[in-house]
């Protein structure tokens, strides 16, 4: 960091280059973060974030997706620049967790600000057991919150098992009729329809079923 003052502001901009759908949705989606509702819409003094990949199409592929990123933060403008998406997102996490608040504004360490960073694994995953041990959708997608906040890639969803079968599939409607734990406490298709797109648009792969029941 540098010698400078903080860099004080009340509002923040993320500006994209390209289409990625899940740039698109992470830059909403840190700005509430970021913002917490504490807009002063009277007279806002506004810090402008610029984000931008060489390739905003490569896919997710653990160990082999380059997720580096570089954050030049100034004054008034930071720069996130990544090779893919998926480091763009890394990039953006950190600078979320640059930003201090208070009740009324935001601020940045002193400036200049030079990061360069890259995950020392390749793999980095996390395995939730629903096959065993019920966790209430409201949990799931605090999960997925948590990963996107210390930046893992893989989510291994271990939905069935010998225990119990707790996921409504359309394809095999029975097994989930009389296999979940509890009769209040199956996935509904509906549910699981939520949760997986919500996987896929944060910086991991969407996730797996266990072993078949």
């Amino acid at each position: 960091t540098g010698s400078g003052d903080s860099t004080v502001f009340d509002t923040v901009n993320f500006m994209t280059m390209g289409t990625s759908r899940v740039l698109h949705d992470a830059t909403e989606r840190y700005t509430a973060i970021i913002l917490a509702g504490k807009l002063d819409a009277r007279a806002p003094v506004a810090y402008t974030v610029c984000v931008t990949a060489k390739d905003y199409d490569a896919p997710l592929s653990p160990g082999d997706t380059d997720e580096s990123y570089e954050i030049s933060a100034g004054v008034s403008v930071a720069n996130v620049t990544a090779q893919t998406v998926w480091g763009a997102l890394r990039g953006i996490e950190t600078f979320s967790q640059l930003v201090v608040a208070d009740t009324k504004r935001f601020a940045l360490p002193p400036t200049p600000i030079h990061i360069t960073d890259h995950p020392r694994f390749g793999w980095r995953g996390l395995m939730i057991d629903t096959g065993r041990n019920y966790l209430t959708p409201t949990s799931i997608k605090m999960a997925l919150d948590g990963m996107a906040y210390t930046k893992p890639n893989v989510l291994h969803w271990h939905m069935t098992d010998d225990e119990s079968f707790p996921v409504a599939a359309t394809s095999l409607p029975s097994p989930a009729g009389s296999g979940d734990c509890r009769a209040a406490h199956p996935y509904s298709h509906y549910k699981t329809q939520q949760d997986v797109p919500v996987a896929r648009r944060k910086p991991h792969t969407p996730p797996t079923a266990g072993r078949p029941w």
